[in-house]
């Protein structure tokens, strides 16, 4: 079988066509695509973070069916080192999963081009639907793998204060467009307002609360400030106690030991739906999410609420509800 494949760069996956669909065209790598391994295509940069964590799960689904790694040649979409791809934890947990793979002797190379001639088996990995209690048991054991967990004592709560996203950080995309300081805010206030549930920020104020949660004994874990997803899961993986906004990051939950907590301050997120009734469903299945994962994982799993995204309500909430105090405080 052969395969012409076209990357898509206004969305997540590959688009497949034939020959004949194209007057002129140049292949423009064929390097990888003349062995009999087993191909297995993976969009490694998608606009949010889940697809992430989804892609591995069916990548390391398909390589159960493989006995020997040789068999498999693993092809990424996008190279971590690539001009102009966005510098976040795609592109940190692919260098990861990279020498994973690498390690176990499976075969491992980067897309280069707009065009790709595959031939033999191809399986393409396309962002599929959300699972809950699927991921841990088969994710879970090999982000551990390597781990250095020395304890469980630490408090930790996972910061959005360098997230920058396409519909995220609004400033730098806004920095060559718009003058002067005071016209940045009053357009990215005005941006916050018009797309409250769709904004990177989930916090009014996050240092606020950071400082509050340091107060109480927690270490503030900026995922941006490591230089391998592994250093950032080796702390992780320390926990007794792991919170997060609503967040992608909180996958990184998977590593935590038995008995960790998970809390999750609930923040509705802007999810393309047809009515205010499945906008309101599918948020409340992205928190279902987390809660499954977590109870898979036997972590307890608190939520607080972040409706307004208001910090003062958070700490609001935690003070006047001494059970939560104590045991954050401990």
């Amino acid at each position: 079988m052969t395969l012409l494949v076209m990357k898509s760069h206004g969305r997540e996956g590959f688009e497949y066509i034939n020959k004949s669909d194209i007057e002129e065209f140049e292949l423009s790598d064929t390097r990888y695509f003349t062995d009999s391994r087993h191909k297995i295509l993976i969009d490694n940069d998608p606009p949010y973070g889940h697809f992430m964590t989804n892609w591995l799960y069916h990548l390391l689904k398909q390589l159960e069916k493989f006995p020997n790694p040789e068999d498999v040649l693993v092809l990424f979409n996008k190279s971590p080192q690539e001009s102009g791809i966005t510098v976040h934890h795609m592109s940190t947990v692919t260098k990861y999963v990279e020498a994973k793979l690498l390690s176990k002797g499976y075969g491992v190379e980067y897309l280069d081009g707009p065009y790709f001639e595959i031939s033999n088996i191809v399986e393409p990995l396309d962002p599929p639907l959300l699972y809950s209690q699927v991921f841990p048991p088969v994710v879970g054991p090999f982000l551990k793998e390597g781990l250095t967990t020395k304890s469980q004592d630490r408090k930790i709560y996972l910061s959005r204060s360098k997230t920058t996203t396409p519909n995220g950080n609004v400033l730098v995309d806004l920095q060559e467009d718009v003058k002067g300081p005071q016209v940045v805010a009053d357009t990215i206030q005005e941006l916050r307002v018009e797309n409250q549930y769709k904004f990177s920020d989930r916090l009014d104020d996050e240092q606020r609360l950071e400082d509050y949660l340091k107060n109480l004994g927690f270490e503030i874990l900026v995922p941006e400030d490591f230089d391998s997803y592994q250093e950032q899961l080796d702390r992780i993986s320390e926990a007794k106690i792991l919170m997060s906004a609503t967040s992608a990051a909180l996958h990184a939950g998977m590593v935590l030991q038995p008995g960790a907590i998970v809390v999750e301050l609930c923040t509705l997120m802007n999810i393309p739906t047809g009515s205010t009734q499945e906008f309101m469903f599918q948020n409340g299945f992205l928190h279902e999410h987390y809660r499954s994962m977590a109870v898979a994982q036997k972590n307890p799993y608190i939520a607080i609420s972040n409706l307004h995204r208001k910090v003062d309500e958070i700490i609001d909430f935690i003070e006047s509800n001494p059970a939560i105090k104590e045991l954050l405080a401990t």
